[in-house]
C-alpha cells in the first residue's frame, strides 16, 4: 500500500485529495503526541517517528499542515513545529539528507509553500559566500587566548590553585574563566560554533548571555547551528526569536523559527 503512495509526487491534484487522508492521520497523530511529551529531544524523535515511516508526498503534506495551523495560531502546533524545527536543524548538520530534499521536491510538484523549504539550500547569504568568511564584531584574539597571567591573579592570596588551572588552560590554547565562572562579553563573541556549544552547556551562562550570542551580527552558519542545536536554549521563545531575527540565519530557518513564535 505504501508504494503507491510514491506516484502521487507526480500528481498535484492526486495529492490535494491525499492531504485530506493525511490531516485526520498522520498530521492528528503528530499535533496530539508531540506536546504531551516533555522534553525538545523526546519530541524530535515523536516526530521524525511520524514522518520517517510515511512516503515523500505524503510527509510533505503533513509538514504543510503543521506550518498552516502554526501560522494560524494553533498552540500545539507550534509546540509541534519547535521540534520539527529542531529536527530539521540536526538532519541538515549532518550533512545532505536525500530524505528531506525528497520531500522538498515532492512539495515543489504539488505546490506546497512550507513543507518545499526545509533546508536544502541552507546558505544564509549567498552574494557573500564568494567573499569568504564574515568578519566577526569585536574579535580580539588575545582577549579569550591570553598567554600570560593577568595581574590581579598574583595580588591575590591563596590563589596558586587558580594560577595553575590558568597556566594550564593557556597551554591547551583554552580560556578560563576564574573561579567566578562568569561569563564575560569578549567570551561571547567567540568564532567557533564547537567552542560556542560547549559555552551553552555550562550551568552559569545566563539566558541573557544566550540571546547576545543568538542575535550577533555579523554570525556564522557554525554559530546559529551551536544555538539552534541546544535543547535547553532552543525551548526559550526569545532565544528563537533573536534567532529568527538575525539577518544571518539561514532564510529557511528563520521562516520556520517565526511560524513556532508565539503571538506578541
Amino acid at each position: 500500500m505504501r508504494g503507491s503512495h510514491s506516484d502521487l509526487e507526480h500528481y498535484p491534484a492526486q495529492l490535494a485529495c491525499y492531504a485530506a487522508t493525511m490531516e485526520s492521520c498522520a498530521f492528528n497523530s503528530l499535533l496530539k503526541s508531540v506536546p504531551a511529551v516533555p522534553s525538545l529531544a523526546m519530541r524530535r524523535a515523536v516526530v521524525e517517528r511520524g514522518l520517517m515511516g510515511l512516503e515523500a508526498p505524503a510527509q510533505a503534506v503533513a509538514i504543510e499542515e503543521l506550518a498552516v495551523r502554526a501560522k494560524e495560531g494553533n498552540a500545539s502546533a507550534r509546540t509541534t513545529v519547535v521540534a520539527l524545527t529542531s529536527w530539521l536543524v540536526r538532519r541538515r548538520s549532518a550533512g545532505a539528507d536525500s530524505a528531506l530534499d525528497a520531500i522538498e521536491e515532492a512539495s515543489r510538484r504539488a505546490g506546497l509553500f512550507y513543507a518545499c523549504n526545509l533546508g536544502g539550500d541552507a546558505s544564509s547569504a549567498k552574494s557573500l559566500a564568494p567573499l569568504g568568511r564574515l568578519p566577526e564584531v569585536g574579535l580580539n584574539r588575545d582577549g579569550y587566548f591570553p598567554k600570560h597571567l593577568p595581574p590581579e591573579f598574583g595580588a591575590r592570596s591563596g590563589c596558586g590553585g587558580d594560577q595553575r588551572v590558568f597556566r594550564w588552560f593557556a597551554q591547551q590554547g583554552l580560556t578560563w574563566l576564574g573561579s567566578e565562572l562568569k561569563p564575560l562579553p569578549h567570551f561571547l563573541l567567540h568564532p567557533s560554533g564547537p567552542f560556542i556549544a560547549r559555552v551553552l552547556r555550562t550551568q552559569w551562562i545566563r539566558r541573557a548571555d544566550v540571546i547576545r550570542v543568538a542575535a550577533r551580527r555579523p554570525t556564522t552558519p557554525e554559530i546559529v547551528q551551536a544555538v539552534a542545536m541546544s535543547d535547553r536554549w532552543f525551548c526559550e521563545p526569545r532565544v528563537r526569536s533573536a534567532l529568527a531575527e538575525n539577518p544571518f540565519t539561514a532564510s529557511w530557518l528563520s521562516g520556520w523559527l517565526r511560524l513556532a513564535l508565539p503571538a506578541s
